[in-house]
């Protein structure tokens, strides 16, 4: 069996690393996938997998949160993931030749491999968590800094080759100028692009940096030098590192890599450590950039050195620019995509809400009794809702005796039954009556969600004036009546559903799972107080959470007459929906 040969070994590593990162990074976006309760070994495996982290770059622009189960995604991330792909690609249509996608991505994995090493390393010192592990909390650490040394290891071993497998481009054929042969200088666009890529670069590591040490270090740091002395500082100190660093390695940064161009000494030979000190100290004489704008960059004549091409063997520099549109592309068809399939994912949770409010509405007037209070509303413009609420006081055959009961936010908040219901008891003697027809109450809803949405409102003038009212809610004189509010999710898969109580006092007296394990820690029976503006006064708390896992629960209440309430809690995620 004949022995792999390096350009294999590439290919082999290229598609494996940037087709399991991606998997990596897209599985958390297919949330629709059922974990069911594998969760634990899917997240070792993604972190196995993923070989570069730039989480540390959190930030809005660059991170897709996926609240359903829990998981960001770092765009950054897959960015680098397709473009390690279409580097493979261009690798093999240019027959081995064309690397420089490649190496650049192996350079950012060596960059942050090695942040990730120091961060596991400081990170329990700083705060002193060593004297708190356990044997198992060291052995996992131990395996941890195996994986990230294998993926240093890796990248270096990587870009040496490459390296090795490169040579310069000359100006002339070496055939016809015998022992005076100039290598070809890159150019000032390749120059400002090394200063534009290789600073975002090291922007990024003290950005890492500084997720290491903590915000009171960085506290601490700009109290002594201020914000912006601070960040002259760590961009100086980074810059420094860093370009020491890789040009005594590899002489060339990232930045570099994508040009194919590579730092050497005045001779021709490789540059020493000396002078790659000398060149990036340079770097910091007041002005020095502007120095490109003559013949040479002072950071080039006072270390003796120079920039010079790697002979092009691979595809032209400028084809790269398809990526870029290519990208955007992708980019926008993401975006796209995302807030096509957000929306409707808005439109069938607001649509499964609708229709069980019409159901609930339709049911309490096919049962109408003198304990209903009926929530009207008239919109005469888009700025203007008038709120009216109907008692029920008598029905005889389709004639119904309603008290009227007009909102004013001064006296109580037309949005909270409690608070309506109270005004009602303390007033009703004089509240002003009028006869309905029950006939026109049917007809006073709308009974699909689209054209409710659309405009196309079933609207009835029911009070024998010209104004058309619509249907909004009907409720149960003094019961409770929960609305929900937020879900949030702890660590150890805890979740926690806040309610609102907008009804009468009662008591929260069971909780039994429908669908679902979830363990719920309630102590009951609970007292549920009675409605309150702006408060969340019901909360229903949890361990046993499992990110995709449909749960459903059964929640019943018991009032103050002894009455019982159930409601239906169900939900993915974040996602859910209160029935009653």
């Amino acid at each position: 069996m004949s022995k792999l040969t390096f350009d294999k070994k590439v290919m082999i590593l290229v598609f494996t690393t940037a087709f399991l990162g991606c998997f990596g990074e897209i599985f958390p976006i297919l949330h629709f996938i059922q974990i069911k309760g594998h969760l634990d070994w899917i997240a070792a495996y993604l972190h196995l997998v993923k070989t570069i982290n730039l989480t540390f770059l959190y930030n809005n622009l660059f991170v897709y949160n996926n609240f359903d189960i829990g998981i960001t995604v770092n765009l950054l991330n897959l960015a680098l993931y397709l473009s390690l792909i279409a580097g493979g690609i261009l690798f093999i249509v240019s027959k081995q030749k064309e690397s420089r996608l490649i190496r650049f991505f192996f350079s950012i994995v060596l960059i942050q491999k090695i942040i990730t090493f120091l961060f596991y390393i400081f990170v329990p010192l700083n705060f002193k968590q060593i004297s708190k592990a356990t044997k198992g909390d060291f052995v996992a650490l131990i395996v941890i800094l195996i994986i990230i040394s294998f993926w240093i290891y890796i990248s270096y071993r990587v870009l040496l080759k490459f390296n090795k497998t490169k040579t310069l481009q000359l100006t002339t054929p070496e055939n016809e100028v015998p022992g005076n042969n100039k290598f070809k200088e890159a150019t000032r666009w390749q120059r400002f692009f090394h200063l534009i890529v290789d600073t975002t670069i090291c922007i990024m590591i003290g950005i890492g940096f500084a997720r290491i040490f903590g915000d009171s270090f960085v506290d601490k740091t700009m109290s002594i030098f201020g914000e912006r002395g601070t960040s002259y500082l760590t961009l100086f100190l980074f810059r420094l590192i860093y370009y020491i660093f890789w040009e005594s390695m590899f002489g060339a940064t990232p930045g570099k890599f994508l040009t194919e161009t590579r730092v050497i000494d005045i001779d021709g030979s490789k540059i020493n450590f000396k002078k790659t000190w000398l060149r990036t100290l340079a770097r910091y004489i007041p002005f020095e950039a502007f120095s490109f704008l003559g013949i040479a960059g002072w950071h080039d004549t006072l270390s003796q050195t120079q920039v010079v091409a790697e002979k092009r063997v691979g595809f032209y520099g400028g084809k790269y620019f398809i990526i870029i549109p290519a990208f955007l592309i992708l980019g926008v068809s993401i975006f796209i995509g995302g807030e096509i399939y957000k929306n409707h994912k808005s439109y069938v949770k607001n649509k499964h809400e609708y229709d069980l409010n019409i159901k609930k509405i339709e049911v309490a007037l096919n049962n109408l009794t003198i304990d209903h209070f009926i929530k009207i509303v008239e919109r005469p413009n888009y700025y203007t809702i008038n709120t009216i609420f109907l008692k029920v006081e008598k029905i005889k055959g389709d004639s119904i005796l309603v008290s009227l009961l007009h909102a004013n936010y001064r006296a109580f908040n037309a949005d909270n039954t409690y608070e309506s219901q109270t005004f009602y008891t303390q007033h009703k003697d004089t509240l002003r009556k009028t006869f309905l027809k029950r006939y026109l109450l049917m007809k006073s809803y709308t009974h699909n969600y689209d054209d409710y949405e659309a405009g196309r409102k079933n609207l009835t003038a029911l009070l024998n004036d010209e104004k058309k009212f619509e249907i909004e809610d009907i409720s149960i004189l003094f019961v409770p009546k929960l609305i929900k509010e937020y879900v949030f999710f702890g660590k150890d898969n805890t979740i926690s559903i806040q309610f609102r109580n907008e009804g009468w006092s009662a008591n929260l007296i069971e909780l039994k799972n429908i669908e679902g394990n979830i363990k719920w820690l309630n102590q009951l029976p609970q007292k549920i107080e009675h409605g309150k503006r702006n408060f969340n006064n019901c909360e229903l708390s949890g361990t046993n959470w499992k990110p995709c896992e449909k749960y459903k629960v059964k929640v019943v209440l018991e009032d103050m007459l002894e009455q019982k309430h159930v409601y239906f809690v169900e939900g993915n995620g974040d996602e859910i929906v209160v029935s009653q």
